[in-house]
């Protein structure tokens, strides 16, 4: 008697940040049967990682989920990172950085209702 129970799944996505719904979107558009679990029971209600690179907006874009995400982002063309700074025990410029030539970096819109629409919008897709 085999005690290894059966599964209808044949990738287990571990994360449901943008990063793990879109690997689960590509996955099961290709026909391959995704489930996705992460640590968290439920969604969380602000993003963490909030910034998208214009590379990943284009990805998204082929997915058909990147237009509401450049439609409601917040663009950026440049930004720069602050650190703590020991030697002073103030913060620093860490670094300045720009966007690509051809597309701005896109922001989650942080909304004090709803989940961050990266997010819901992949989610949305994913589950028709």
């Amino acid at each position: 008697m085999s005690t290894t129970a059966s599964s209808n799944t044949d990738v287990l996505v571990v994360g449901a940040g943008p990063a793990g719904l879109t690997t689960a979107l590509g996955l099961a558009r290709a026909g391959i049967k995704v489930r996705i679990i992460d640590i968290k029971a439920q969604g969380v209600a602000l993003g963490h990682a909030d910034g998208v690179m214009p590379r990943t907006v284009e990805i998204l874009q082929s997915y058909g989920v990147g237009d509401e995400l450049l439609r409601k982002g917040h663009r950026a063309y440049c930004f720069s990172n602050y650190n703590y700074d020991p030697t002073t025990g103030g913060v620093k410029k860490w670094g300045l950085y720009a966007g690509s030539n051809t597309r701005e970096l896109v922001f989650n819109a942080v909304r004090p209702s709803g989940p961050p629409y990266i997010q819901a919008n992949i989610t949305r897709n994913f589950y028709g």
